[in-house]
């Protein structure tokens, strides 16, 4: 959901009572967000600037949405997103599970090669 805020500049207040104000750049599943031209402002009002900031998203007490951000839209955006990569995820471990199916059956078919020599070695 945060993902519609790239390129967005907000407000995000922190547990520890700081706001930063900044353009954000890259927001991750865990709310991470790497922000650049940003003003910290402490909670006694002074504020310090920062070319870039990054926030870890455990320490996120609230992100301000900008009220012209669609939100609706945005989290049908997001959803479609996880479906899609759903899908992909399920494809990737079907491949897989087939390429391990194949490298069983082999591995089998050899080592009954391998019993099948050792005995006929062994009529000999």
């Amino acid at each position: 959901m945060l993902q519609a805020l790239q390129g967005r500049q907000t407000t995000i207040e922190l547990r520890n009572e700081l706001s930063v104000w900044g353009t954000v750049e890259s927001v991750d599943a865990y709310m991470n967000m790497d922000l650049r031209n940003v003003t910290v402002v402490s909670p006694g009002g002074k504020e310090e600037a920062y070319t870039s900031f990054f926030v870890q998203g455990r320490q996120v007490r609230y992100v301000h949405i900008p009220d012209d951000i669609d939100m609706v839209a945005a989290l049908k955006l997001q959803a479609t997103r996880v479906e899609q990569e759903s899908e992909e995820n399920v494809s990737a471990a079907v491949l897989r599970t087939r390429q391990l199916r194949e490298k069983i059956r082999q591995k089998k078919q050899e080592r009954l090669l391998q019993q099948g020599s050792k005995a006929a070695q062994g009529r000999e």
